[in-house]
């Protein structure tokens, strides 16, 4: 898997149909990208990043698989974006939802219970059942 997948399937954009977007540019070497369209969407995905005291809808999270960064305001899609909030987030991993039984008729059923075994053609998980969430710094912006 890319960077870009990995932390797409990490931190759950693939079961929304979404993943980030990798950009460069003059402040950065690389980060990953996810434009929102509004605050719920945001806290939905990423709980960490707390409360938005007005309610945008123009948000981007940013990503960085580093943590030593500065956050400058960022030019992304020819529009300015203004830091809003910022902070580090630890590795972590979390349960696939592949997991499920093969059925008496010997096809696979998806159940979602961890309990169950994960499906070991998966995709997401190579099998293992678990997804990786990779650590680094991120931040909040808002559209000037």
């Amino acid at each position: 898997m890319t960077e870009v997948e990995e932390a797409t399937v990490g931190y759950g954009l693939d079961l929304r149909g979404d993943c980030f977007v990798k950009e460069t540019d003059g402040d950065f070497d690389t980060y990953l990208v996810y434009e929102s369209p509004s605050y719920a969407d945001i806290h939905d995905l990423f709980p960490w990043v707390g409360a938005v005291e007005r309610e945008s809808h123009s948000l981007l999270y940013v990503f960085v698989l580093e943590y030593e960064v500065e956050w400058p305001d960022i030019v992304f899609r020819n529009l300015t974006w203004s830091l809003y909030s910022h902070g580090t987030v630890h590795d972590s991993d979390r349960e696939c939802v592949c997991h499920g039984r093969t059925t008496s008729d010997g096809t696979w059923e998806a159940t979602g219970n961890t309990a169950d075994e994960p499906y070991l053609a998966c995709s997401r998980c190579d099998g293992h059942g678990t997804v990786s969430s990779p650590g680094g710094r991120w931040a909040l912006y808002a559209l000037l």
